[in-house]
């Protein structure tokens, strides 16, 4: 986490903090087989979500069985720890709730998460949809990453995650079979253009295991263009 501060800009930025996290777990880690465990597959090619006790009671429904392998939704354990998660933050940094803009993953696991944080800011809240959030593409060499779908904004609100309508992101496709070094300099990039174009607000941004490092780490050479001084809070 990092707090965000510039004496130019007086009380507007004070205290502003620039939070990263990672989506809680997913029905993956439980269970490398759960696509075989959780469909019931018909002669049709069909297939029917028949979850298990450990496995959340519904998921968006796709049209291909390797959208939801190469997507995995958050186990039911998973979805309580963000909600519990959510709380504590809430509880840490009351001052969330005097405006705060999240920006999620489009990952199926990382819009859960921010999904637990959205509903605890209040109902007006909406998440921002941002694909350069997503983690290395290189982790999902073809054929994987082209068939790999993520939610449009459509499917993601009729399954019940707040997002915003009006947010297009900033750029419409991921490059494919990145380096982690071209992954690395995407998310210095991508965290500068946040904070400048969210100047006030305090910032969430949920994403993946690689996120606190690939979005912490340019932060000692952003803090020394002029965007704004920044220093780590824990």
């Amino acid at each position: 986490m990092f707090s965000q501060g510039s004496k130019q800009d007086g009380d507007a930025r004070k205290g502003r903090l620039l939070i990263v996290m990672r989506h809680s777990s997913r029905i993956e880690f439980g269970s490398h087989s759960w696509v075989k465990k959780a469909f019931q597959f018909g002669p049709d090619g069909s297939h029917i979500y028949e979850p298990s006790e450990d496995m959340l009671p519904s998921i968006p429904h796709r049209k291909m069985i390797s959208e939801h392998a190469l997507d995995p939704p958050l186990s039911l354990k998973g979805r309580n720890f963000a909600r519990q998660n959510a709380e504590a933050l809430l509880r840490q940094h009351p001052e969330l709730k005097d405006g705060c803009e999240i920006f999620s993953s489009p990952a199926l696991s990382c819009l859960q998460t921010a999904k637990e944080v959205a509903h605890m800011l209040g109902e007006r809240t909406k998440i921002r949809v941002e694909k350069h959030l997503f983690e290395c593409s290189g982790f999902y060499p073809a054929p994987k990453c082209d068939q790999m779908r993520f939610l449009n904004l459509s499917e993601s609100s009729a399954f019940g995650i707040p997002v915003a309508a009006n947010y297009n992101g900033f750029a419409s496709k991921l490059p494919k079979n990145e380096s982690s070094v071209e992954y690395l300099n995407r998310s210095a990039e991508l965290l500068q253009k946040l904070l400048v174009a969210v100047p006030c607000s305090h910032l969430l941004l949920i994403g993946h295991a690689g996120s606190h490092y690939a979005l912490g780490a340019p932060l000692e050479a952003v803090k020394d263009i002029g965007v704004a001084g920044l220093s780590s809070s824990g």
